[in-house]
């Protein structure tokens, strides 16, 4: 008994040994060539695939871009025709008017509207929300219309009257609009109410009296952060009884 036990035990270790050396030898041995490479690149003065990659990679790194790169231009969607411009852009030249004033244009055409009234105008108070006109904080009014300026192009602002949130009170219910916002403590962090101002306007310059269910339509667009929409109702229903 003693005997069987030792016999197997023995197989035991020489099968184990065997498993080990045979699944050991394929790691061990690529380990050993890479360490007779590695002195041989030592002993003659040569340098590592490894530091060769790396000297290759910093230099592409470090290559500085060449007569062919281009320069990155924005992309604008124009709403009337639904045609996507990208690379070079066509330069217009052409005059509108902004809130009253009359303003020259002599940029790209399918520059945003946005981008025109903030960067070259100076109206900063029309604000950039999303880019996709989802959320309403660009609003205008385009002709009277109101219109995502993120998406309209400029030129189809050309001989055309533009009312931003500066040029609100230059009439009198965009004034009752102002002082209804302001009595009803609408803003919270206000980024979103310049858009939701010019569309009140629009609403009441269409409807002396509207509806809280015509309200709801026409603000639908505009997204609230801070969710001040019941105030924005009150608001406008406010300014629509002063008229």
């Amino acid at each position: 008994m003693v005997k069987q036990m030792r016999r197997a035990g023995k197989g035991r270790e020489i099968g184990r040994s065997r498993r080990h050396s045979e699944h050991s030898w394929p790691l061990r041995q690529p380990r050993r060539r890479r360490d007779r490479a590695g002195a041989r690149y030592r002993q003659g003065g040569e340098s590592s695939p490894r530091a060769t990659q790396i000297v290759s990679v910093i230099g592409i790194l470090r290559r500085p871009a060449g007569p062919a790169t281009r320069p990155f231009r924005p992309t604008a969607i124009d709403q009337h025709n639904g045609a996507c411009y990208e690379g070079a852009m066509r330069k217009v030249v052409g005059r509108t008017r902004i809130n009253g004033a009359a303003v020259a244009i002599a940029v790209e055409g399918e520059m945003p509207l946005l981008w025109f009234l903030r960067e070259v105008v100076g109206l900063t108070g029309t604000k950039f929300g999303c880019g996709i006109a989802q959320c309403g904080a660009c609003t205008v009014l385009l002709r009277g219309v109101p219109v995502r300026s993120c998406v309209v192009p400029v030129a189809a602002a050309i001989n055309a009257d533009v009312v931003t949130i500066e040029g609100l009170a230059g009439s009198a219910r965009g004034a009752r609009v102002k002082r209804a916002w302001i009595e009803e403590n609408v803003p919270q962090c206000g980024y979103c109410q310049s858009g939701m101002q010019v569309e009140a306007l629009a609403l009441l310059e269409r409807r002396r009296q509207p509806t809280s269910a015509e309200i709801d339509t026409a603000l639908g667009g505009h997204i609230c952060r801070c969710g001040t929409y019941l105030r924005i109702r009150r608001a406008i229903a406010a300014a629509a009884k002063e008229a």
